[in-house]
């Protein structure tokens, strides 16, 4: 999520961009013949995918500026520098430094012993800190490729990473290896290496960089401050239990989407108003 704008990338391998202030569906990006996994908004007017190779879009155009190859396999997650300047990305066997503006390739970093499946870049696009399948979380130096940190310890594999905007902390969520479907979800101080605390869920960082956590039960939201439990907003449905949700970049903007009605739908976090339900007709 962009502030003002919404994209959705999906199976039938278009990308969507809507207006959040009137729901309307700005422009479809169709030129790409894969399943889009990731996008995310770079600077300038662009926009990011992966699939099977990374697209840089031009937003007003609606065209292709550049195609970047050079991953084994799918790209799982794609996130672009504050600056604009460097895009990351991530497949099962490595992660991938570009230079977005000229699709250059600065860096490829890889953990013989691991398998990736997701990363976070830092708020100054120093560090980018990945999760692997073998319960291990990793801190790089972007600009160098220098391997800075191992968090290990983990009794499951790593399904996610997210960094908080300062870069002192970071979220873990693993799920088990076994048929449980049993998840936990850990905050680490990065600068200590300190044993995890335990979360009961998590959403998302504010801008603040306070740990936001998230409960949909009986067609109700909950944010809460995930270290104290304070509950920061209250919102209602209908929703489903397994709704996939996400705050905007300042923090003021929830938007959650229904797999059952394939809608999305937005919140004002400091009034919980509901401010606009998009129906996209795909996910």
């Amino acid at each position: 999520m962009m502030d003002g704008h919404w994209q959705s990338g999906s199976r039938d391998c278009t990308i969507k961009l809507w207006d959040v202030a009137t729901g309307r569906l700005e422009r479809t990006l169709d030129g790409s013949s894969q399943r889009i996994y990731s996008v995310t908004f770079g600077v300038d007017g662009t926009l990011v995918s992966g699939s099977e190779q990374i697209t840089v879009w031009d937003l007003a155009t609606g065209q292709q500026r550049r195609t970047l190859t050079g991953h084994s396999s799918w790209v799982e997650t794609v996130a672009c520098s504050a600056d604009g300047k460097l895009l990351v990305s991530v497949s099962l066997d490595a992660i991938k430094i570009w230079d977005i503006n000229t699709g250059r390739e600065l860096q490829t970093l890889t953990a013989p012993d691991d398998t990736f499946n997701s990363i976070a870049l830092s708020a100054d696009g120093k560090v980018v800190a990945s999760a692997g399948m073998e319960h291990a979380v990793r801190l790089w130096a972007v600009t160098t490729g220098q391997h800075l940190l191992t968090l290990s310890g983990k009794a499951e594999p790593v399904n996610s990473v997210t960094l908080s905007p300062d870069g002192k902390a970071l979220v873990i969520q693993s799920q088990s290896d076994d048929l449980s479907n049993n998840k936990t979800t850990r905050l680490w101080d990065v600068a200590s290496g300190q044993t995890p605390r335990s979360l009961e869920s998590f959403l998302g960082f504010s801008p603040d960089s306070r740990a936001v956590a998230i409960k949909i039960q009986d067609n109700t939201i909950k944010l809460s401050n995930a270290s104290t439990g304070e509950v920061v907003g209250t919102f209602t449905g209908p929703l489903d239990v397994g709704s996939f949700a996400a705050l905007s970049p300042n923090g003021k903007t929830l938007a959650v989407s229904s797999l059952r009605d394939r809608m999305i739908k937005l919140w004002d976090v400091d009034t919980g108003q509901k401010l606009r339900t998009i129906t996209t007709g795909h996910f």
